[in-house]
């Protein structure tokens, strides 16, 4: 797989923020209402990142983009800031970037949406295991035992 370049520094917090496609789609009824649906389980989620980089870094990153992933085409593996912290995500570029825009004297600024292979979001063992304050296996454990209490006091 393809890695983001460690020499590259991380995208700047300056306009970071995640998007996601809205999954569901509506049907007008006769009646006023609307019929609402899932289009997808796993809707696309991107962001824009916005990077600062040093003469010798801008170059790098244009011939990364170019010859490591084929003028943006293919995916790769970059550390990213996401609710569920600091974790490596597959993205790709959707489109060029823009850039390189001169910020100071030998300082160049890019621009580029990524877009996620999967949404950064908890499975569904860890939204239970948040939700309830504990790992689901340990809650299960833990209401088997009471289960198992109860069916015997009460019924013997």
């Amino acid at each position: 797989m393809i890695q983001y370049p460690a020499e590259l520094p991380l995208p700047l917090q300056e306009g970071y923020g995640l998007s996601t496609v809205d999954p569901m789609r509506a049907t007008p009824m006769v009646t006023g209402r609307s019929r609402y649906r899932r289009v997808t389980s796993n809707p696309p989620t991107s962001a824009q990142f916005t990077f600062n980089f040093s003469q010798e870094e801008a170059a790098l990153f244009e011939g990364w983009h170019t010859w490591a992933l084929n003028l943006g085409v293919e995916w790769f593996e970059m550390p990213l800031q996401t609710p569920l912290g600091m974790q490596v995500h597959l993205v790709h570029f959707k489109g060029i970037y823009t850039g390189g825009e001169l910020a100071q004297i030998k300082r160049w600024r890019f621009s580029a949406r990524l877009e996620f292979k999967k949404r950064p979001v908890y499975t569904e063992d860890q939204y239970l295991g948040a939700y309830l304050g504990m790992p689901l296996d340990q809650f299960n454990a833990g209401l088997q035992s009471i289960l198992e209490k109860w069916h015997t006091e009460y019924f013997g």
